[in-house]
């Protein structure tokens, strides 16, 4: 029996993001076994950028409590 393909997915948060990174996140996402996704602040909706996949990520601007979680998810 045979296991349907399934693509690794890679989340890279945009603090941790530099260009090295970005430019190897760039090139794993042109593999067919990657899908890449960035978080972005200042961006309302999910693009898609040389095949990198941006998600939207409100500031984080004090201490992480219940509802800043409930807004990242």
């Amino acid at each position: 029996m045979t296991q349907p393909h399934t693509p690794i997915r890679l989340l890279i948060t945009h603090r941790e993001a530099d260009e090295a990174v970005l430019v190897l996140a760039r090139g794993l996402a042109q593999l067919p076994d990657f899908e890449v996704y960035i978080t972005r602040e200042g961006i309302s909706s999910p693009t898609e950028e040389e095949g990198v996949m941006l998600l939207p990520c409100p500031p984080i601007t004090g201490k992480v409590n219940l509802s800043v979680i409930r807004l990242l998810r």
